[in-house]
């Protein structure tokens, strides 16, 4: 009778193991992201300082099987001010809608201060972005973040497909804590001066509660229009100082990336061949 009931038990201990191991095992998950951003000239100057002012508008659309289906859907507006050649500012607002695990939707929205920096290094460019964002949130605690993404791109002058890596931590000021890390490679394509599509592979490392990992298909569209040509009769509009880019090159983040455009020769007119600062993003919404 004795043999029995250890096999039951042993049984039992077997299908509660398993049970634990399965559950850990499901936090981690395979997720898409769509990225969509599109930058609006808003003012250009011949000064190297404030050079350029550009109105930021970015989508992000994320699916998930934890959501069975589209789990975060999140916007960004606000302006950007080229303050030189190698550093904008952002200043942004975004709102999230983020499904929960009972198939409840919650709200955020988020102030953002976004120093970016970036430049050209030969062949390679980077761009250093740090954001700073105050999350309102309607279901839980308010949350301090910063984020720093660095991102390095093969892009030599007039190169249509552009490799890249990035690496994104996100810190919780509020709890002192790192809650999640984004490490990605991918390749981008120039279709045209102004507009990149990036198609790239992210192993994320997120906090829930202990750090689960999770793989992703991201697909980004980056539009960077470029001022309107000059009206007939009037006089065209400035040339940038050299080294200000005008437009700006196309590049997460996220709202969200990163190379900078080679540097236009004094007094010639400039179009985009290369990346510029890009985007961004997060497991609740950007």
């Amino acid at each position: 009778m004795t043999r029995p009931k250890h096999l039951v038990a042993a049984a039992s201990f077997c299908a509660a193991a398993a049970t634990v191991t399965t559950a850990r095992t499901a936090r981690a998950d395979a997720e898409a992201w769509l990225w969509v951003e599109n930058r609006v000239p808003l003012a250009r100057t011949d000064r190297p300082e404030l050079g350029r002012v550009d109105l930021r508008v970015f989508g992000d659309f994320r699916a998930n099987r934890r959501s069975e289906g589209l789990g975060i859907v999140f916007g960004r507006m606000g302006p950007l001010f080229f303050l030189s050649d190698w550093m904008f500012v952002a200043t942004t607002g975004s709102v999230a809608a983020i499904r929960g695990p009972n198939g409840q939707w919650s709200h955020q929205a988020r102030a953002e201060l976004e120093p970016n920096f970036f430049g050209r290094i030969g062949d390679f460019t980077f761009n250093d972005r740090n954001r700073g964002e105050y999350r309102v949130r309607e279901d839980a605690e308010n949350f301090f973040f910063y984020r720093n993404m660095l991102r390095i791109s093969y892009a030599p002058v007039h190169a249509r497909w552009i490799p890249y890596v990035f690496d994104e931590v996100l810190f919780n000021v509020t709890t002192r804590e790192v809650s999640e890390n984004r490490a990605s490679v991918g390749l981008g394509r120039m279709v045209g001066g102004s507009t990149r599509i990036d198609l790239g592979y992210i192993f994320r490392s997120r906090k829930d509660p202990t750090f689960v990992h999770d793989h992703i298909v991201n697909l980004f569209f980056f539009f960077d229009v470029p001022p309107p040509p000059p009206v007939p009769g009037e006089a065209p509009p400035a040339l940038p100082a050299p080294g200000i880019p005008n437009p700006p090159p196309p590049s997460p983040p996220p709202d969200e990336a990163l190379p900078t455009p080679p540097h236009p020769a004094p007094g010639a007119p400039t179009t985009p061949t290369g990346p510029a600062p890009a985007p961004e993003s997060h497991e609740d919404g950007g």
